[in-house]
């Protein structure tokens, strides 16, 4: 879900347009999509926050040699950079008919680097193309918190468009958010809790992406408990917790060994048990929290609301 934030100035909304068979639709340059942006509080009766007609802009490139699977790196692309963007999402298309979606991570003068491995195998003359459609979402709030306590949307993007005869409406929701999301932790202090990953997780994996997608979990989890994850605080206690899902993730992909498997599911069970501590006050399993003064067992409290940001 792309969210934005209260306040700001235009933003800038990216699409990949996709078919019920969950595959990328490659839109010709001249085809026309009529981006609209209503708020979902309001009666479709009411006129939309802003209409606005977006192409795919014709960025294509052209590999200059061998790249994918069987390579010494896998996600090597061999092609000029020339209008290629970090952080876009690409389609690479084989003369034999082998395509596949990749996020450019890096770009260099002659080779560019997918964020993960590239699953077929391409030759010279191959073709990367920009997939991506770009909107702009105007400054929604201003500064009306009004829009903050009516529970800062929801906020309807939809991308109309026909495709080979057929209409599309894809829809995205966004929600108006006072700080931007970041991962509470890094490398660094995942790997302070298991060194050995270092080195295992080379040229499998990145220490970063198991942060990334521990955090979507933790975030998840925030939503699902009805909470703003925009003003949670990254206590130490949910800073181990991220900790704990990035090293589960991390051991779920270097192996399929018994042992392997069984030290993510440990890990994944001190996520699950501290985010259940933050978010409604439970302890873990069989612990409890004693007062200091008469050491009787405490109520339980929610551990958000301590944390929140005032």
């Amino acid at each position: 879900m792309f969210r934005t934030l209260y306040s700001a100035s235009t933003q800038t909304l990216r699409r990949v347009p996709m078919g019920m068979d969950g595959r990328p639709i490659l839109l010709p340059t001249d085809t026309t999509v009529t981006v609209t942006i209503r708020d979902a509080r309001e009666s479709t009766d009411e006129d939309p926050i802003s209409t606005q007609s977006v192409t795919r802009a014709d960025v294509t490139g052209t590999l200059t040699g061998a790249s994918g699977y069987g390579q010494a790196d896998p996600r090597a692309i061999a092609a000029p950079d020339t209008g290629l963007e970090e952080g876009r999402a690409y389609l690479l298309q084989g003369a034999d008919g082998t395509s596949e979606m990749f996020v450019l991570e890096t770009s260099q003068a002659a080779v560019q680097y997918a964020r993960t491995h590239l699953r077929g195998r391409y030759a010279a003359s191959d073709t990367v193309t920009l997939l991506e459609l770009v909107a702009s979402i105007p400054g929604l709030a201003g500064n009306d918190n009004e829009n903050l306590r009516r529970g800062a949307g929801p906020f309807l993007a939809t991308w109309s468009f026909t495709h080979d005869g057929q209409s599309y409406q894809l829809t995205d929701t966004f929600f108006l958010d006072r700080y931007s999301l970041e991962p509470p932790i890094d490398e660094a202090y995942m790997l302070q809790a298991a060194p050995m990953l270092a080195d295992r997780l080379r040229d499998r994996a990145r220490p970063s992406d198991a942060i990334a997608v521990a955090y979507q979990d933790a975030v998840a989890e925030i939503e699902a408990a009805d909470k703003d994850p925009s003003t949670f605080f990254p206590s130490t206690t949910f800073r181990v917790a991220v900790r704990h899902g990035a090293i589960a993730y991390a051991y779920d992909w270097v192996s399929s060994a018994p042992e392997d498997l069984a030290r993510a599911e440990a890990h994944r069970s001190l996520f699950n048990a501290k985010m259940r501590t933050i978010l409604t006050g439970q302890a873990p399993a069989r612990t409890v929290q004693l007062d200091r003064v008469d050491e009787t067992a405490k109520e339980p409290r929610t551990g958000f609301e301590i944390l929140r940001r005032s």
